[in-house]
């Protein structure tokens, strides 16, 4: 056998010296360990697996460390006895559950036993441990002090937060913000000289593995701060613990809602879960899930916090991002206060490796994602009267009494919170509130859609606003102006920096920094409304329907259209820049809500209503939200057309909006008749000869293309160059775009030679023009190569393609959506110079990042192209599938007449002939000439391409 050198012999000696006490005391400690966890309710045991698993690693290491001429006989000299373990207490509050966890396994591992000791326990003689550790975090604020205890003992403070009075320096000890390996350390030196074990154990460079700190570990996250007054919800905490973190198989994001009526804390659950086991996720990140607009603005956050590119396409973004999770550890997404499911599906993550919560007051759920669904009701009794007595901490009042209270307010955690401030405030009892709350006539209507609400809820939030404007009289002015706005993320600088927009006189109360804080003053604390740790507002959403009860028609339309008012001067006049989108994002919630609850009543601001609804659609429109951009630039038209003093111009530019989006929607038949109508209003504003008559022209033009009426697009297109030419020049940007459209029409016409001229042209004044944009020239490099591939020239095409690329990976990355484009096609010209492994490759390359668009018509070309391209390599059941997805996308995306549908039936045709099903590729392929005709016309080249080749399969003769 081998010598082995001083170094290994040391490190041999120092681990049996270390290791034996191990082998002999792993069952003990095994069995110590489960009798802690037999004192959890429920099944707890997966909360606690390190303990088990480092005991046994541990084992596993001891036998390692046996010398290996172990085998040969030889006397063994007897092991000493076990020394001994010492016990150490541990005392913790029910929201320190996972610290007392990562403790409870950090003492047993290091050769200690945990016992548990209740939080508020006073021992009665002498106990037979070692120690006493209290841990001290955040959520401690809320409980009685913990008597100190009477022998040993250590506070240690696991987050940053006030010490328990009876704390002195020499038994304090805080792991606030250090790293996960320097707190581990700093707490195994102190347990070594309070509690030490016998050979030590040392720090954990060369001690047991211990488990990650709680807390430290989610390194992205934008979680709401704990709640240091949360009360016990053990049973749903620990059944979505379960369900998250429990050793159940995963074949998607496991997930679960959580449900009840507005009030009743299921965001409180929420953040109280994310803080909780924060350890065992490296990114919690909440989301508010109200509307489709407000969860894709928070995942866009969340991508840019991963460095993930950020696309106007939103399905591009969530795609990239999608990716930047699923290369994480494990994630955990917070949808709080989700509406509808369609909502959730367009942003659901198709990931295995992550955990989403939802809360909602909606309690079915359909479409099976949702793995659990958990229903949150008001506290018990007990509950109630425990956190009514920690907030108002008034512990005179009798429990009777304050049950008394607790029942009379519905045992809702809102309504408790707002009483408990109302005593904390006034400095009145429990006991004295119930008699105010008994004498409290309800003068306020139960709410129609909230019909759990009870008289004494209602009167509480009366009495507390009362009482506010006891000490400031206009309080109840900015309530009721909050009641108009969303009830989360109002920004204090709304208020402060666009008062001026506001009519008098709450005009006049909001002027300035201190005339807004004295009104705020007075409704924080009676807890009517709400500040965050970023100074942003909020009201409870049951408070704004409350105050909005309490006015009469006059005075809700005042309130609404001052709402209006004050947000339309916030938003930027510029929704498209991508500068000033992130303030779009954060107001447009404010716009939704304006809208919905000032709708009933009309408005009297029609042209700030119209400005703003119109800018809210543009935004919406340029994030890819074109249903709810539908929605907001109709209702833009609807309130400007309804204002008989309203600016022509701006209806125009609505209109011209609205057909934007409907072409967007592939609606061609509704962005025709908006198109045209706003040609025609500005037209009879401006004449027929002015450049914002020829930019609407143009737009018109695409529509006529894209309806197949080419004959009317190549006219539009024509008058819209003549008015650009004479009011620019020939050599104007303007221009360029003008010969763009009119080559897409006489493209789409047939006509390539005249299409090459135009692409020619415009290339020319581009290149010409400094500071073109990268994408410009692209983009007519492409349609050129476009051209050349329906000439039959495909080396030209892939010239004109591979220098477009080049132009758009110079200014963007690999994935974005257009050299994505770009590859869409260069894989064609890629395929007819056969080169099928470089074709291969870009059309993959083209499929990955338009692949998280869905059903989308730019996914069903590239299907189509990467069909072609297996059917040219002899993959016919590849072929088959390629293609025969592609028809269903394009009926899907497009409708089932539309040409798209036919490209694709033309193809699959060639496979079902290639396969030998000439019967079913002439099926195939009469209807897509059936659909030709009826789009582009019997006589089009692309209806009689397709007519040629079902001649060629026997079907029909071609027909002129």
């Amino acid at each position: 056998m081998g010598e082995t050198g001083p170094a290994e012999g040391a490190a041999r000696s120092r681990l049996w010296r270390r290791g034996w006490p191990w082998l002999i005391g792993v069952p003990a400690a095994l069995g110590s360990y489960a009798t802690a966890l037999a004192t959890l309710p429920g099944d707890e045991w997966w909360r606690y697996p390190a303990a088990a698993a480092s005991a046994v690693a541990a084992a596993g290491a001891v036998v390692l460390t046996v010398p290996r001429d172990a085998g040969h006989p030889a006397p063994q000299p007897s092991p000493p006895a076990v020394p001994p373990r010492p016990r150490v207490a541990v005392r913790a509050v029910s929201g320190d559950a996972t610290w007392a966890a990562w403790l409870t396994d950090v003492l047993e591992l290091s050769g200690r036993q945990a016992v548990w000791e209740p939080w508020e326990e006073r021992p009665s003689g002498p106990r037979e441990t070692a120690l006493t550790v209290v841990l001290v975090s955040a959520a401690t604020a809320a409980w009685p002090a913990p008597p100190v205890p009477a022998g040993p003992h250590l506070y240690l403070c696991v987050e940053e937060c006030a010490v328990p009075a009876g704390a002195m320096e020499e038994t304090l000890l805080s792991l606030a913000g250090l790293p996960r390996e320097a707190a581990a350390g700093r707490l195994l030196d102190r347990l070594d000289a309070l509690a030490p074990v016998s050979p030590p154990v040392g720090g954990p460079a060369d001690g047991p593995r211990l488990p990650p700190c709680p807390g430290l570990d989610a390194a992205v996250t934008n979680l709401p701060p704990r709640n240091v007054l949360f009360t016990d919800r053990s049973d749903v905490l620990d059944r979505v613990g379960a369900l998250f973190l429990g050793p159940h198989p995963v074949t998607a994001a496991r997930s679960c809602a959580v449900v009840g009526v507005g009030g009743v804390g299921k965001s409180q659950v929420a953040v109280e879960y994310g803080h909780r086991f924060a350890s065992h996720y490296d990114t919690i990140w909440w989301v508010r899930a109200e509307s489709r607009v407000q969860i894709l603005d928070a995942l866009t956050l969340l991508a840019r916090r991963l460095d993930v590119p950020v696309d106007d396409d939103p399905a591009v973004t969530l795609g990239a991002l999608w990716r930047a999770l699923g290369a994480r550890r494990r994630w955990l997404l917070v949808f709080d206060n989700a509406v509808d499911a369609a909502d959730l599906d367009a942003c659901w993550p198709p990931l295995t490796n992550g955990d989403v919560l939802i809360t909602s007051y909606v309690r079915t759920w359909p479409g099976g994602r949702i793995t659990d669904i958990v229903a949150l009701d008001v506290f018990d009794e007990a509950d109630a009267v425990a956190f009514l007595r920690r907030r108002s901490n008034d512990h005179r009042t009798s429990a009777a009494t304050a049950g008394t209270v607790a029942r009379a307010l519905g045992r809702l955690p809102l309504v408790l919170e707002q009483a408990a401030a109302y005593t904390q405030e006034t400095g009145t009892t429990l006991a004295e509130f119930e008699r105010v709350l008994q004498r409290q006539p309800s003068s306020a209507p139960l709410l129609s859609q909230e019909s759990w609400y009870r008289p004494e809820m209602t009167a509480t939030w009366t009495m507390a606003l009362e009482r506010a404007c006891e000490q400031q009289p206009h309080a109840r002015s900015l309530a009721l102006l909050l009641a108009f706005l969303a009830a989360d993320r109002v920004p204090r600088a709304l208020l402060t920096d666009h008062a001026h927009a506001l009519p008098p006189p709450l005009r006049d109360r909001l002027s300035g920094d201190l005339a807004v804080n004295a009104l705020l003053r007075p409704l924080l604390s009676f807890s009517l409304i709400r500040a965050d740790d970023h100074g942003d507002l909020g009201v409870s959403r049951q408070i704004q329907d409350h105050l909005r009860s309490t006015l009469d028609a006059a005075g809700h339309r005042w309130h609404a259209d001052a709402a209006v008012l004050l947000v339309e001067s916030a938003f930027p006049a510029d929704p498209a820049d991508p500068h000033r989108r992130p303030e779009c994002a954060r107001l447009l919630p404010h716009v939704l809500s304006v809208v919905r609850h000032g709708g009933a009543s009309g408005t009297g601001e029609p042209a700030a209503l119209g400005r703003l609804l119109h800018r809210a659609g543009t935004y919406l429109h340029v994030r890819g939200d074109y249903g709810h951009a539908l929605e907001l630039l109709g209702r833009s038209v609807d309130v400007q057309e309804a204002d008989a003093d309203g600016d022509p111009t701006h209806l125009a530019g609505t209109v011209a909006a609205l057909g934007r989006t409907h072409y967007a929607l592939a609606a061609l038949d509704d962005a025709h008749r908006c198109a045209d109508r706003a040609v025609r209003l500005l037209t009879g504003h401006f004449g027929p000869d002015h450049p914002r008559v020829a930019r609407q022209l143009l737009w018109l033009s695409r529509i006529e293309r894209e309806q197949g009426l080419f004959a009317q697009a190549l006219d539009t297109a024509r008058r819209a160059l003549e008015v650009t030419t004479r009011a620019r020049g020939e050599d104007h940007p303007d221009t360029a775009a003008c010969l763009m459209v009119l080559g897409d029409a006489q493209w789409r016409r047939g006509d390539l030679d005249a299409a090459r001229d135009c692409y020619r042209r415009a290339l020319a004044v581009r290149e010409a023009t400094p500071g073109t944009r990268p994408v410009d020239l692209a983009t007519a490099h492409k349609h050129l190569a476009l051209i050349a591939l329906d000439r039959g020239e495909p080396r030209r095409a892939h010239d004109d393609l591979v220098r477009a690329r080049a132009l758009l990976t110079a200014a963007h990355d690999e994935d974005h959506p257009a050299v994505a484009d770009v590859d869409n096609h260069l894989g064609e010209a890629l395929r007819r110079l056969g080169r099928t492994e470089e074709a291969h490759t870009a059309l993959r390359h083209a499929l990955a990042v338009r692949g998280p668009l869905g059903d989308h018509p730019d996914v069903v070309g590239t299907l189509i192209r990467l069909g072609r391209l297996h059917r040219d390599t002899g993959a016919l059941e590849e072929s088959y599938a390629c293609l025969t997805e592609a028809r269903r996308m394009a009926a899907a995306a497009m409708g089932a007449e539309h040409p798209y549908v036919a490209d694709a039936e033309c193809d699959l045709a060639a496979t079902l002939a290639a396969r030998g099903e000439r019967e079913r590729a002439t099926a195939v392929l009469g209807d897509a000439v059936r659909r030709y005709e009826r789009a582009y016309g019997p006589g089009h080249p692309v209806t009689a391409d397709a007519r040629a080749r079902l001649a060629a399969l026997g079907g029909p003769p071609a027909e002129a």
